[in-house]
């Protein structure tokens, strides 16, 4: 089968690559970047922008189209929202507008984000199921972290999030991502073009970029611990997370390749089981040095979701899907894999991460 890749030069995209050969699929990847040290060398690279006309490109004829092509940084996305709105949302329209014209891709499938869906999905004991918007600055002023019900005002219970939940994204990036999901799965029945949209929860693992501040809080933790400092968490470290490993995600696209049963449909794709915060710091520093300490600031970001987790069970349904690496299982691989590169690689990723804080302080905005 003849494969696109857009942003196969990624951390998700390259393990893409790479399952893709090994099922003997014939795969070329399309990225601004330059192929990294994990390039396959049995895929074909082209360098372009999915901005720009790609008319050329999809003469080569491609039978499936992977679209991981993204710019990526919540934060920053809030500071400089046209270029969030012309990679994710423009790229992708016109990405798709050379799928239509071309005529030869019979399937398409998408990375999105559980950035789409905002803040939690929360039960209240008076109202039932509810979904809380952002915190007050007021609100979080007083160091009242947790979300209330937007009804009574009560402290409410975050449950798991499940695909059919209203989409509230609370920053450009999270919006522009749903622009991604929603013009793929609406233009994709449209013109009966099979589109499978996957809403990935924080996905780590070994090749994460080191050099991109927004790779995660997982590798950010343990590249500070590597270099000998603590870390140093927002809020009361209470915040609820869901962290998937890449052979997961691998797994999942490779069924919505093969399969018809995720077809014009959207799914999450996360372990089920959160993990707040400060628990994955203790993890960490329990793998890499006891002796750092980890330091609560208290301090907040006006744009993050308290919490978030996947509800699955769409993916188990329909695609005969479910993680199968645990949380501490794929910790120890990550590790594994940052414990073996060179000390200059890990203090470089550390500086890169404090000039990204820098930058976004400067356009008044928090990373």
């Amino acid at each position: 089968m003849h494969v696109l890749v857009t942003g196969g030069c990624g951390f998700i995209g390259s393990y893409l690559v790479d399952a893709l050969i090994e099922r003997g699929h014939d795969v070329v990847v399309f990225d601004r970047d330059q192929p990294s040290l994990h390039q396959n060398n049995k895929a074909t690279y082209l360098q372009g922008d999915i901005r720009e006309n790609l008319d050329e490109l999809m003469e080569k004829r491609f039978e499936v189209v992977f679209h991981y092509a993204a710019e990526v940084g919540s934060g920053l996305s809030m500071a400089e929202p046209l270029k969030f709105v012309h990679a994710n949302s423009y790229g992708t329209a016109n990405l798709l507008e050379a799928i239509r014209r071309e005529g030869s891709v019979k399937k398409v499938i998408i990375a999105s984000s559980s950035t789409v869906m905002g803040e939690a999905t929360c039960r209240c004991p008076e109202h039932g199921v509810v979904y809380p918007g952002l915190r007050q600055i007021s609100q979080l002023e007083r160091a009242e972290w947790e979300l209330k019900c937007p009804v009574c005002d009560q402290e409410v219970k975050a449950v798991a999030m499940d695909e059919d939940r209203p989409l509230r994204p609370t920053t450009i990036y999270g919006m522009s991502k749903k622009d991604q999901e929603e013009m793929c799965l609406l233009l994709g029945r449209a013109w009966d073009l099979p589109v499978v949209a996957f809403r990935f929860f924080a996905v780590y693992g070994p090749r994460q970029s080191l050099r991109n501040p927004y790779t995660g809080v997982l590798a950010l933790f343990a590249t500070r611990l590597f270099a000998g400092y603590p870390i140093n968490h927002y809020e009361d470290g209470g915040q609820l997370k869901d962290y998937i490993y890449i052979e997961d995600i691998v797994r999942a696209n490779m069924l919505a390749l093969e399969t018809n049963g995720g077809d014009g449909q959207v799914f999450n794709l996360g372990t089920g089981i959160p993990h707040t915060i400060r628990q994955v710091a203790e993890k960490l520093r329990a793998l890499i040095d006891p002796d750092l300490d980890i330091n609560c600031t208290g301090q907040y970001r006006p744009g993050d979701a308290r919490h978030g987790w996947a509800d699955t069970d769409s993916a188990r349904r329909s695609l005969g899907w479910e993680p199968s690496v645990s949380f501490d299982d794929g910790l120890k691989e990550l590790v594994s894999w940052l414990r073996v590169l060179p000390k200059d690689v890990i203090d470089d990723a550390v500086e890169n991460f404090q000039a990204a804080e820098r930058y976004a302080e400067s356009l008044g905005m928090a990373l």
